[in-house]
């Protein structure tokens, strides 16, 4: 287990601010109005809650908190580009085992189309991968 004292914890803060700022334009411009056809939403007025915004900022945070982890028990973290070649595909297998997989289980039990889970599940391999550059480029 990583020792997450000696974590970069304004890394992991920016790192997951700047995933929240690629969800909203993933969820908006980018792939909104596909996706919310897809999930059967009609009303283009709609307005999330302030709840769905704390526990996604939270649920990004555990996120890259546990992606940092693994990184530092791996040398990466805060190694700079040597370390790129390590953190990029790390973040791509932890998404492959442990999103990938088991969200595409839940989603091919669902009604709604697969390209919803694609868009979900592409928006977390682009924001992990993103995070784990950040983590490795930043300073330690």
């Amino acid at each position: 287990m990583p020792d997450f004292s000696s974590l970069n914890w304004l890394a992991i803060l920016v790192s997951t601010l700047i995933y929240f700022a690629m969800s909203w334009a993933w969820y908006g411009p980018v792939f909104g109005k596909k996706w919310a056809d897809g999930m059967g939403y009609s009303d283009p007025n709609m307005k999330p809650e302030p709840k769905h915004f704390i526990v996604t900022l939270g649920g990004y945070f555990i996120l890259v908190t546990a992606l940092a982890g693994a990184l530092h028990s791996l040398g990466a973290a805060g190694m700079g580009s040597v370390a790129l070649s390590t953190s990029i595909p790390v973040a791509a297998w932890l998404w492959f085992g442990f999103i990938a997989s088991t969200t595409l289980v839940g989603a091919i039990w669902d009604t709604r189309p697969l390209s919803v889970w694609g868009i979900n599940a592409s928006l977390s391999l682009v924001g992990m991968i993103v995070a784990s550059i950040v983590l490795t480029m930043w300073p330690a």
